[in-house]
């Protein structure tokens, strides 16, 4: 009899954990590093959405103020995930043993795309004085930092004209710093992106001389990056993770419309998660600059930073054996796409 009444038991107690709701057990918590960048929309989007909840995964977000600034971090495993941008120092970073690998894509510049190009000075383009990116050749260029992947879009800019990087001469300007320094005329064109592109247009601050998809196409801008840690030691978390991420393009791809503005279909909704999980508060702002392309399939482009490596290394930036064939781990989205299936044409 107490034979029976101890299988009852265990049978109710089985029968009750399969009617729990799912919510209730515990979640994967997973360490995001986050900055203030339209890179970071597809977080948004994810975590609205309710993705995350939906792989077993609790985000616990954690903000720097650059980019750069996670890497440290994630080397050491103190954060699992972040955003980050191909550089020299990215590199050079790697072959100081912080471990990372890159598995997908977070910013790149597909044809059509214009959030990210090249601004030249409202006189110069009123008067002629600069027509196409050949006429830059000897002027003041400002980029963002030494070493960033503007860097090589400036390189690949000067090539599509028969130019060399060396033609021109480079400044470095934050990008909050780069309207005025047009304005001023203290240099003659930068390279700018999106939130600031637009509004330094519409404010005459200078002209769009050529958006960077037209002279470098698919250029990798940013990556999502995975601590080593993280990616060894909870592998099956991490293609959970990137499941979430890469419906969460999906959606913000479907957004867009052919300008690579959000006026696409579903786009109130997906203006309505940035604003709320980002913090934006100019909804106005949000919807007239272009965004980023990010790769439907959350694919990174290997020949981009393959060319962007190459650059970096002909210009003495990065030394050792550190090459992207070692940091680029293609295997989180492949596995996440087996699950998902292939997407639809945007």
């Amino acid at each position: 009899m107490i034979g029976v009444i101890r299988r009852s038991a265990a049978a109710c107690l089985l029968l009750t954990a399969a009617l729990l709701p799912h919510e209730v057990l515990a979640a994967d918590r997973v360490k995001v590093g986050t900055v203030a960048s339209t890179g970071e929309f597809i977080l948004n989007v994810a975590q609205g959405k309710g993705y995350f909840e939906q792989e077993g995964i609790e985000p616990e977000y954690t903000f720097f103020d650059s980019a750069a600034k996670a890497i440290a971090p994630l080397g050491t495993g103190q954060i699992d995930v972040a955003g980050g941008a191909v550089s020299s120092g990215l590199f050079n970073a790697v072959e100081r043993d912080i471990a990372i690998r890159i598995v997908a894509d977070r910013t790149s510049v597909a044809p059509g795309f214009g959030f990210h190009g090249i601004v030249v000075r409202k006189e110069l383009a009123d008067t002629g004085a600069v027509k196409s990116i050949a006429d830059l050749k000897g002027r003041k260029i400002a980029i963002v930092a030494r070493g960033s992947s503007t860097e090589s879009i400036l390189n690949e800019a000067m090539k599509s004209v028969g130019l060399r990087y060396d033609d021109v001469e480079v400044v470095y300007l934050a990008f909050p710093q780069q309207a005025a320094a047009l304005s001023s005329g203290a240099v003659d064109a930068v390279i700018a992106t999106e939130p600031y592109l637009t509004p330094m247009v519409k404010q005459n601050f200078g002209k769009l001389l050529a958006s960077t998809d037209t002279f470098y196409p698919n250029a990798q801008i940013g990556e999502l990056i995975f601590s080593e840690k993280f990616a060894s030691t909870r592998k099956d978390v991490g293609v959970r993770f990137v499941k979430a991420y890469i419906r969460a393009i999906r959606d913000f791809r479907a957004a867009l419309g052919p300008e690579g503005r959000l006026d696409g279909p579903g786009s109130d909704e997906i203006v309505a998660l940035i604003m709320k999980h980002s913090g934006t508060k100019d909804e106005g702002l949000l919807r007239s600059i272009k965004l980023p392309a990010v790769n439907i399939d959350g694919r990174v482009n290997r020949d981009s930073i393959q060319k962007d490596w190459q650059f970096f290394k002909d210009k003495g930036m990065i030394g050792g054996a550190v090459t992207p064939d070692k940091i680029i781990d293609a295997s989180f989205v492949e596995e996440a796409l087996k699950q998902l299936g292939p997407a639809k044409a945007p």
